[in-house]
């Protein structure tokens, strides 16, 4: 997926899409996976469930979101590309964490 064009965005996501450094959502995760690493791993348990309102997502489940739409995104590649047969050891390297979740490579081995 490429980076957003100013003009599909709303002015409000224009800070948060300009702290992003990259041109496609694999070339931010690239460039951040090791910020994104130490916080997530210097991130205390007791911290881990923090909501900042009622009712909002805890740390934790943005996370799992994050991880939940990495396979989804994966999977919908892999369709799109006609790759099913490659899709099940793609989900398993994932799952073994040895590769990064969104880089196209996936799919065409």
């Amino acid at each position: 997926m490429a980076r957003p064009a100013p003009q599909d965005a709303s002015e409000f996501y224009h800070g948060y899409i300009n702290h992003a450094k990259g041109n496609s959502v694999a070339e931010v995760m690239a460039n951040h996976s090791v910020q994104l690493k130490e916080f997530y791993n210097n991130l205390p348990e007791e911290k881990a469930d923090y909501a900042y309102a009622s009712g909002k997502w805890t740390i934790k489940e943005v996370l799992q979101h994050v991880i939940d739409q990495s396979v989804y995104f994966l999977i919908v590649h892999c369709v799109l590309q006609e790759k099913i047969p490659l899709l099940f050891p793609a989900l398993m390297r994932i799952a073994s964490h040895k590769i990064p979740m969104l880089q196209t490579e996936h799919c065409d081995h």
